[in-house]
């Protein structure tokens, strides 16, 4: 949670790589709150991680993002649906 504090108030992290960390859904959706008050990041990395269909929706609410311009998400038990 300490991380995710310093998401929120950073004024200088660009790239923040959290691969294979045991991250959930819950997780995904604390990073995806506290993009959206990071105007400096760049680049999200987090393949390998148990992020799942509601942490991926969660993540893609905070987009389009101001700095964001890179998330790597393989390997996080998603399934591929299509929307209409």
């Amino acid at each position: 949670m300490a991380l995710l504090q310093a998401l929120r108030r950073s004024i200088t992290l660009e790239v923040l790589c959290l691969k294979n960390c045991s991250i959930t859904q819950h997780g995904a959706t604390a990073i995806a709150d506290g993009l959206r008050n990071n105007s400096t990041l760049r680049r999200l990395n987090l393949d390998r991680n148990r992020i799942g269909d509601e942490g991926m929706a969660a993540l893609s609410k905070a987009l389009p993002h101001t700095s964001l311009t890179s998330i790597s998400a393989s390997k996080n038990q998603l399934v591929l649906t299509r929307l209409n």
